[in-house]
């Protein structure tokens, strides 16, 4: 048996013992095909074989690697192609024989987390914001049988290891109606997991009376304050720092629809029609317990209107321009990386184009129509009759 079909027979022998396959089969074998070959086989495959036949395999091939025959002919170029054509699927490491027991022995939530970790590659170091879904994101802990707040405690300490400058969101929103905040004791409103790091693993909490974000040690340079005045999304916020900083968006367990960073990529554009300006007058206290007379400029939706985002066609936007990806290949239900400056920057060129581009079709519908009545951008007095504060 020459060296080829040597490592053909060795890929066989590896995928039908991961799959308990006759190897007859393996031919028309791929994932969501084949009994077993769901998205975390496909990631103990990857794993496996780059393992037993000490290759490295690219991000970039990993879309096109979900079948046998695609394995096929990857190995073969990987392990026998000339050099020049190797380059091309990336870097190769010296052959390491029948080692793959370790890797494969990987639980599931470890399997998910070493995708995680190689996602994030890009990014340690830097800001990263996360907006969390614990019950989406619950195969990240694999802890199904803990009490609720043990699930959020393995969510909490998995997070705290990643190598980046995590910002957790913590958004509150009775700011506008209420006029008053003590960001130490407010709750946060966007899911458990946020509200249990609050109580257990924030060291500070950004000076922003809604989108305020924890973070493990205070960081000046995140806060949106500025004298006595604070803009939402402006230049001064987290969402501005994440992308300066060529940071990340982290959609643990979510996706676009909880992707805030679209408002900032909206200020960064010069504003959107469909928006106003709004200020709010109120009372802050910041994390270290100073009182604050602030004055809040936040662009609003029109009051008493519906008013919803082409959320899928943001997604496809953000994929398109490669500023978007699942965590995890083929599981978007894990969530999704986002590159900051890239989202902000696709988007941004896709608001000049069309101002209206990120609305659904139910809004568009009349929001169109409405502006062209106006001849110009929407005001507050178009829907409210008197100023806030």
């Amino acid at each position: 048996m020459n060296a080829p079909e040597a490592h053909l027979a060795r890929l066989r022998e590896l995928l039908g013992s991961l799959l308990d396959l006759d190897l007859a089969t393996l031919p028309e074998s791929g994932l969501d095909r084949t009994p077993h070959w769901d998205s975390l086989m496909q990631l103990r495959i990857i794993m496996a074989v780059e393992s037993a036949f000490g290759i490295s395999i690219p991000s970039s091939a990993l879309e096109q690697l979900t079948t046998y025959p695609a394995l096929e002919e990857f190995l073969l170029r990987a392990r026998f192609a000339p050099a020049t054509s190797v380059s091309r699927t990336g870097p190769l490491h010296s052959p390491v024989a029948r080692c793959s027991n370790r890797q494969v022995s990987r639980s599931n939530d470890q399997l998910l987390q070493a995708n995680v970790l190689s996602a994030l590659k890009p990014y340690y170091g830097r800001p990263v914001l996360v907006h969390c879904d614990a019950l989406a994101a619950a195969a990240f802990v694999g802890r199904e049988n803990l009490p609720g707040t043990g699930i959020l405690a393995a969510h909490a300490a998995w997070l705290d290891r990643l190598p980046v400058k995590l910002r957790i969101s913590a958004f509150h929103y009775q700011f506008p109606r209420s006029g008053r905040i003590d960001l130490r004791t407010a709750p946060v409103e966007v899911g458990s997991l946020n509200q249990y790091m609050l109580e257990h693993w924030a060291g500070w909490r950004t000076t922003d009376p809604i989108f305020s974000w924890l973070v493990r040690t205070a960081e000046p340079a995140v806060d949106a304050w500025d004298g006595n005045h604070l803009v939402a999304f402006g230049e001064r916020s987290a969402f501005a720092e994440s992308v300066a900083q060529q940071g990340a968006v982290l959609l643990y367990g979510t996706g676009a629809r909880s992707l805030t960073l679209i408002h900032h990529a909206e200020w960064r554009a010069g504003g959107v029609p469909y928006r106003y300006q709004k200020r709010f007058v109120g009372n802050l206290v910041d994390w270290n317990g100073n009182r604050r007379n602030i004055d809040y400029l936040l662009h609003v939706r029109p009051w008493d209107c519906s008013l919803d985002y082409d959320w899928a066609g943001i997604a496809q936007t953000l994929i398109t321009a490669g500023a978007m990806r699942p965590l995890v290949p083929h599981a978007p239900r894990c969530g999704y990386l986002v590159d900051a400056s890239g989202a902000v920057a696709a988007l941004t060129q896709s608001i000049q184009c069309d101002p209206l581009c990120l609305l659904d079709r139910a809004s568009r519908a009349w929001v169109e129509p409405a502006l062209s009545k106006l001849g110009r951008a929407f005001e507050l007095a178009d829907f409210e009759t008197a100023l806030v504060g």
